[in-house]
Formats: structure tokens, C-alpha cells, sequence
């Protein structure tokens, strides 16, 4: 059995673009749900063990848990990866997806596998934050010279690991243009890639 599962607020906008997008992923995967859970807990207040998501993983016949992010877990990045790692020791045959970060978490894993899943993480978290910080500046030097700021030159290759976030933005509902912008591949090159794949 596979599961979805989020952390939400209270707002009913935001189960709705959770609900959405992991509606879209299985249409986007081929992939079928057994649930989706969509909980509307404080992660600083509420015990991982007082939490609906404590009985799927409790299940045995739950062998898949998939997330949209880290942070979706726990009240942050840090607490989300304990948390996860709390999780999945709880077993040794479950297995959670990151999917906005592409990364997968199994139980009792190696020193070695734990190693590169922290290096991806860091490497993930480090290339989003370097990329904030470039735009940003990026738009700051265009406006000081007086410059259009128009969309910036994009890759005209798209990976696997590329292809792995276009499917979860396009999940999520995100605009083609905005695709583009946070893949940093072209727009025409994704707009050939997407009408490609049909």
C-alpha cells in the first residue's frame, strides 16, 4: 500500500492545493493512493505518536509513504529529516519520497546511504538558497542599470532530475513560465518537452 500524506493548516484553501497536487501526481506517475492524508496538526505541539499518520506507519501493510516536502512533516527542514528518520526506523520494510526534493528515505539505512541522503539534502537545500540569493541580486543589478528584466537563459537539456521537477510543479498547479523559472530551463525548450510528452 502506498500513502500521501501533509501537514496542513487550518485553512481550507491550503488542503484543497495539497489534495490537488497529490491528485496530480498520481495522474502524472500512474500511480493509485490507498489514502491521502491531510492533517491539520502543530508540528511544535502534537507528538508524532498522537498524530493520524502514526497509525499508517504502524501499519504493516503500509510500504510507501509519499510526501510533497520536508518541511511538510515537521515545523522545519531540520525537524522534518529527524522526523523522518524517526519514522522509518520504526520499520524495516517502509520507505518515504520527498518529492519536491526527489530524495527517498528507507529504514535502517546504511552509514553510507544515510550519508549521500544527508549530501543530497544539504546539496538541494544549498542550490535552492543560492538560487534565491542570485536572483535576487540578479534583479537588483538588471533595475540599478536600468535594464528590462525579462526571463533568464535556461538550459536546453532536461535531465531526469529535472524531469522528476517539472512533473511535481506541474502536480502543484504551477504556471508553465514559472516552471521554467524555478528549473532554469527555457520556456520553449519546456514547452517542446511537455508537448513531446503529450
Amino acid at each position: 500500500m502506498i500513502i500521501a500524506y501533509s501537514r496542513v493548516s487550518s485553512k481550507e484553501q491550503d488542503k484543497e492545493k495539497y489534495r490537488t497536487f497529490f491528485n496530480r501526481y498520481e495522474n502524472t506517475m500512474n500511480i493509485k493512493f490507498n489514502d491521502i492524508i491531510l492533517e491539520q496538526v502543530s508540528a511544535s505541539k502534537t507528538k508524532l505518536e498522537d498524530r493520524n499518520l502514526w497509525n499508517y506507519i504502524t501499519n504493516p501493510n503500509i510500504k510507501k509513504i509519499v510526501v510533497t516536502e520536508i518541511s511538510r512533516i515537521g515545523r522545519n527542514t531540520r525537524d522534518g529529516v529527524k522526523l523522518l528518520k524517526h519514522i522509518t526506523n520504526q520499520r524495516e520494510d517502509l520507505e518515504i519520497y520527498v518529492v519536491m526534493s526527489n530524495l527517498t528515505i528507507k529504514s535502517n539505512m546504511s552509514a553510507e546511504e544515510e550519508f549521500i541522503f544527508d549530501l543530497q539534502l544539504s546539496l538541494a537545500k544549498r542550490e535552492v538558497k543560492l538560487l534565491g540569493e542570485r536572483t535576487k541580486l540578479g534583479i537588483q543589478r538588471a533595475r540599478e542599470s536600468g535594464k528590462h528584466i525579462g526571463r533568464p537563459f535556461g538550459s536546453t537539456k532536461i535531465t531526469k532530475e529535472k524531469e522528476l521537477q517539472i512533473k511535481a510543479l506541474l502536480a502543484l498547479g504551477e504556471k508553465k513560465s514559472e516552471i521554467a523559472r524555478v528549473t532554469n530551463i527555457s520556456r520553449t525548450t519546456l514547452y517542446n518537452y511537455l508537448s513531446d510528452k503529450g
